[in-house]
């Protein structure tokens, strides 16, 4: 809940051999849309499969177009607006410090 309101409204959670309930407490999340969730298993007949850039990439491939901003974070992670009410605010506004001015022909 902690990030939803600090303004993220849509998470990819890639579950690597998880042995907790997270599903049950994942499925109203699910359900509703803001969690897509991923088996992302790190082993699989003792050889190792997935990695964690895999799942970052997978991510980016399969949802990057769909947002202006992704983050990646562990569970156990946790990003704080400074200046700004969220986080795509605090994103928004480090972006247009450095972004590169742009001409057109005519100027």
């Amino acid at each position: 809940e902690f990030h939803r309101l600090v303004g993220v409204y849509r998470f990819y959670l890639y579950s690597n051999d998880s042995t907790d309930n997270y599903k049950r407490v994942l499925a109203p999340y699910v359900r509703s849309g803001i969690v897509r969730l991923h088996e992302w298993p790190t082993t699989r007949r003792g050889q190792a499969t997935h990695t964690q850039c895999e799942a970052y990439a997978h991510c980016l491939r399969e949802y990057g177009a769909q947002h202006r901003y992704m983050g990646f974070f562990d569970v156990d992670e946790f990003v704080f607006p400074t200046r700004n009410a969220t986080i795509a605010e605090n994103a928004s506004a480090a972006a247009a410090a450095v972004a590169a001015p742009r001409c057109s022909a005519s100027s």
